[in-house]
């Protein structure tokens, strides 16, 4: 089988369940395309699914170095650093994203949950605010800076969320 296939077979085994024919067929796709992000995000997918989180990182940074603008890629891995409580390279990871891409609020939300795990509901607030500035419909970052509320004046944030109700 080529690449592509292999890819395609560990996605199908994935949804299917079959957790350890997945890794099989997303290891074949990553030896037969080393430069390909796809099947190491594969394989940290079903890894995560398996609660092997330190295996999952590790798969999640050879994505990166397969192809270092991958997104998906890097975003993935500044959640599992998060995850795992390596805040210092999460944060790194999220400002990778926040340099490569145009549309940072995915990179923005995560900041802010991280500042949040980490006690500082100023930066989660500014982070989250980024979020909805970079994509409007970024509910979550909206309702996470609703949560802030006790620690912070979120008029604005109040007066957005009454209007999307309204609509």
């Amino acid at each position: 089988l080529w690449a592509s296939q292999w890819f395609d077979k560990g996605n199908e085994l994935s949804r299917a369940g079959d957790l350890a024919g997945a890794l099989d067929a997303f290891r074949h796709s990553a030896r037969q395309n080393p430069r390909s992000a796809a099947p190491w995000i594969g394989l940290a997918q079903v890894l995560d699914a398996n609660a092997q989180f330190e295996d999952a990182r590790e798969c999640l940074r050879q994505a990166v170095r397969a192809n270092p603008s991958h997104q998906i890629a890097r975003l993935n891995l500044a959640h599992a650093h998060r995850n795992l409580g390596d805040f210092v390279n999460a944060e790194s990871e999220y400002a990778a994203v926040l340099r490569l891409h145009r549309t940072p609020a995915a990179a923005h939300f995560g900041l802010g949950q991280m500042f949040e795990d980490l006690g500082d509901p100023n930066a989660a607030a500014r982070s989250y605010r980024a979020a909805i500035d970079n994509d409007p419909e970024c509910h979550d970052a909206l309702a996470c800076l609703l949560g802030l509320g006790r620690h912070l004046d979120i008029s604005r944030e109040v007066e957005l969320a009454q209007r999307a109700l309204e609509t």
